[in-house]
């Protein structure tokens, strides 16, 4: 998807806007505006924040075959296979999952930012599932049309099931 390729590629450039880029050119606060505690920087924005990182352990739980995953900060930004996940999945499948929790966060520290409205976990994660969901019956719809849903369903089946 567009969208979130762009925001890849602004994470991969180091572009993404935090609180202390924008201190070089304003006079901002250094403070992250989801959790208050912290120096934003990308990772705590996207990743190591408070308010996001039990919204990436349950993620993370859901593809993973381990009982408590430890989100691997690298692995998600860099948009690659997590080499501690232990996962017998499909790599289309757990990428995709990432990819939409990155944009899922993304979008709820620009709400954060805009309407001071401070998401909780379970919104986070059913933002998260509706995505992919919506995401998965498009690409099944898809593999009927295309006459190969035998494919399909045991690359997807992981994420049908949301």
């Amino acid at each position: 998807m567009p969208k979130m390729r762009s925001l890849l590629w602004t994470i991969h450039a180091n572009a993404y806007w935090t609180a202390t880029k924008l201190a070089t050119f304003t006079s901002v606060s250094l403070v992250c505006p989801q959790c208050g505690q912290h120096t934003e920087r990308m990772v705590c924005a996207l990743i190591d924040c408070q308010s996001v990182r039990l919204f990436w352990a349950n993620m993370l739980s859901f593809i993973s075959d381990q009982v408590d995953p430890i989100p691997d900060v690298d692995a998600i930004l860099q948009f690659r296979l997590l080499t501690n996940l232990h996962t017998r999945r499909s790599t289309k499948p757990v990428l995709l999952a990432l990819a939409c929790g990155l944009w899922v966060v993304h979008r709820a520290r620009i709400r954060r930012i805009y309407t001071d409205a401070s998401p909780s976990v379970h919104s986070l994660t059913a933002e998260w599932r509706s995505m992919v969901k919506g995401i998965v019956t498009v690409k099944r719809r898809t593999a009927i049309i295309n006459g190969n849903s035998a494919r399909f369903l045991p690359v997807w089946r992981m994420l049908a099931a949301l």
